[in-house]
């Protein structure tokens, strides 16, 4: 997987070299995404992933920022992001640098996997 910026822009160009991400049911290795997700994101996502803090994204809403591509989710958990009216900024790699982009991805279908609508 790979971004880049071009014009001030961050743009998400996807290889699918082994990852194979496009729509929601993202590929990934789920036993890594839970070991990142329970030692960096749980802090703030929390155990149920209904969000530890207020403003921070409930996954198990229907329609909820899960219903977003694979490719903005990543973006957001790769770049940091910050909803309108949020108080709390998510941080790059959820504010681990020794995150990489494919662990992101492992994060992000194992949250798909684990808090996704059924």
């Amino acid at each position: 997987m790979r971004f880049f910026r071009k014009k001030g822009i961050t743009l998400a160009a996807i290889v699918f070299a082994g990852i194979g991400l496009s729509a929601p049911g993202t590929a990934g290795d789920l036993v890594r995404g839970s070991e990142v997700y329970n030692g960096t994101c749980v802090a703030c996502h929390g155990e149920s992933g209904k969000g530890e803090l207020e403003s921070v994204p409930n996954f198990t809403k229907a329609n909820g920022v899960l219903s977003q591509s694979d490719e903005v989710l990543l973006s957001h958990m790769i770049n940091g992001f910050q909803s309108d009216g949020s108080f709390l900024e998510m941080p790059p790699f959820g504010g681990d640098p020794d995150l990489t982009e494919e662990d992101m991805a492992d994060v992000l279908a194992y949250i798909r996997q684990t808090f996704g609508a059924q």
